[in-house]
């Protein structure tokens, strides 16, 4: 099945530049809320360090916490208690052999989100690094047309990626 644009939406260039920017300060930033240092996490598994740190220039993202009030019981007695769920939202690029990130070559946009978490958003950063780098796997061992086979009535179609 073809790609197809059904819609498209205007995007200045100096808007575009200035929210992957901004995106880009959330984990390379010196006070990004996803930046390698603050997280605990990267420190006890070197490999998700290395997955991290091999992306950090060819990843963007926010992160973001939701508080809600959640009763676990429906009994009387029993209190709500304030509970988190966090997210990190993002858009990984293309690199050329050199490694440069082309920001004008998308390639994976990923969504992350924890209920019940503690942590805040920068845990789910590594997460998302970790599916681009399987996604990275996956393309390279089964080139970059990857597609996924669906049973229709009329047999199997592929699904471009």
């Amino acid at each position: 099945m073809p790609t197809e644009v059904k819609r498209e939406i205007f995007l200045p260039p100096e808007i575009r530049s200035f929210l992957l920017g901004g995106m880009q300060q959330v984990i390379n930033g010196p006070k990004g809320t996803a930046r390698p240092g603050i997280i605990r996490a990267l420190w006890a598994h070197p490999k998700i360090m290395k997955d991290y740190n091999d992306l950090r220039y060819q990843l963007v993202g926010k992160t973001g916490t939701g508080e809600t009030l959640y009763k676990q019981w429906i009994d009387a007695e029993s209190k709500a208690e304030i509970s988190n769920s966090i997210w990190f939202g993002g858009i990984s690029f293309h690199h050329d052999d050199e490694g440069r990130t082309l920001w004008d070559k998308p390639e994976l946009s990923i969504a992350v989100f924890l209920r019940f978490s503690d942590t805040g958003g920068k845990e789910a950063a590594p997460l998302a690094a970790q599916m681009v780098a399987k996604w990275r796997e996956i393309c390279e061992k089964h080139g970059s047309s990857s597609h996924i086979k669906f049973q229709t009535g009329m047999g199997e179609e592929p699904i471009e990626w």
